[in-house]
């Protein structure tokens, strides 16, 4: 976990983002595809002229699974995780909030289902935030 404290600039720029509460990518100045998480070059184009820009937070979940074991080091409970495809049209893994293996029959009948993001806190230790998606109401 202490490698967790040594990032490249434009990952600690991202989390500092996080932490500020806001969700940030990389958009392309060229062709305006967004890259998300945040890299420097566009993986549409391949041009390096990348401007930081707000996500949605609004997205879709594609698919799912059920983690008994957790998500070490941040949780060490059980979690869903899912594949997440965002407005801006780009894919994320991460954490669907709120959800139980009991939700899986209804997420199996649903999905892609509607999904918002939420910033969560995933260490006090290193006062590291992380995006995570919650169902839509």
């Amino acid at each position: 976990m202490a490698n967790m404290v040594k990032m490249r600039p434009i990952t600690k720029e991202w989390y500092d983002y996080l932490n500020e509460g806001r969700l940030m990518s990389l958009r392309c100045e060229h062709c305006g595809a967004v890259a998300f998480p945040p890299v420097p070059v566009c993986n549409k184009c391949g041009k390096h002229n990348m401007e930081w820009a707000e996500i949605s937070g609004e997205a879709r979940l594609m698919s799912y699974t059920w983690s008994p074991e957790g998500a070490s080091p941040f949780w060490e409970e059980s979690v869903m995780l899912g594949m997440f495809t965002l407005k801006e049209g780009v894919n994320i893994q991460t954490f669907l909030l709120g959800a139980t293996k009991e939700d899986e029959p209804y997420l199996y009948d649903n999905c892609p289902i509607d999904v918002v993001a939420e910033i969560v806190r995933v260490s006090d230790e290193y006062n590291l935030c992380y995006p995570a998606f919650r169902l839509k109401n």
